[in-house]
């Protein structure tokens, strides 16, 4: 039996794999509406059918409500692989290219229908709003890097920047981001390698899907007692942990 590209694509998870001119090599999800769309975009600028209109910054929508520019000067590769889904332990996990994801754990007791004490883990998972790789060297402070990092960032602060990605509109020469400190921070476009940001960035609009699942902060909640074990302590222990004092946290 052949198998065509659409049955690959029904089967799959879709992984964008962009090297950079650095060595850095970046990885998105992406679902089979976007793969076509860039496979489409790519092509017409490959064969010599979309004259004038050079592709100047890949744009993507990835996992979690979250978009993706990256500068096409900086690529030399991009590559459009796919995992069979049940291969895969986390199919829908975030790929943390620049190692900002922070994440926070506690421990939550709940009474069961018996009137048990079970005890959970949650873990919630926090990305910044906005992350930006440049072209420069971090000046040697110790609270400067690259990328940088931006939090909490008003909805709507890049309203026109799809009509510009687009070519529907000149692009802006600036990003203008306000920084944790207060201060109003402006990046010169050319000079941006990477820009990831949250999706809402980009609209003024309340959005209704703000709350649905994927979005960050998300929890994620583990039990700590196996199917077999009914959530209750021995009767000889101090506590209803399922480890010693001496014992190290199993995560």
């Amino acid at each position: 039996m052949q198998v065509t590209e659409n049955d690959l694509d029904q089967l799959a998870r879709h992984t964008l794999r962009v090297e950079l001119l650095s060595g850095m090599v970046l990885m998105y999800r992406i679902d089979v509406e976007q793969k076509q769309h860039l496979i489409s975009k790519f092509r017409s600028n490959a064969d010599g059918t979309e004259e004038g209109r050079p592709i100047k910054f890949l744009w993507l929508e990835t996992y979690m409500k979250r978009q993706v520019i990256v500068n096409i000067t900086e690529i030399t590769r991009v590559t459009f692989c796919y995992d069979y889904t049940i291969e895969l332990e986390e199919p829908n996990s975030y790929f943390d290219n620049f190692k900002v994801l922070e994440k926070d754990t506690s421990f939550v007791e709940e009474a069961t229908a018996e009137g048990k004490i079970r005890i959970h883990v949650l873990t919630q998972e926090f990305l910044p709003s906005a992350i930006l790789y440049h072209k420069g060297v971090a000046p040697e402070v110790g609270y400067e890097i690259n990328p940088l990092v931006y939090y909490e960032l008003p909805k709507g602060c890049l309203g026109l920047f799809g009509l510009e990605l687009d070519d529907e509109i000149p692009l802006r020469q600036f990003i203008n981001f306000i920084d944790m400190d207060g201060e109003e921070n402006f990046i010169p476009i050319n000079q941006i390698i990477v820009l990831e940001f949250e999706e809402r960035l980009l609209y003024d609009e309340e959005n209704e899907d703000d709350e649905e699942e994927g979005n960050l902060p998300r929890e994620v909640e583990f039990d700590l007692f196996d199917d077999e074990s009914d959530g209750e302590a021995d009767e000889n222990d101090e506590t209803d942990l399922p480890w010693d004092d001496n014992q190290k946290l199993p995560f």
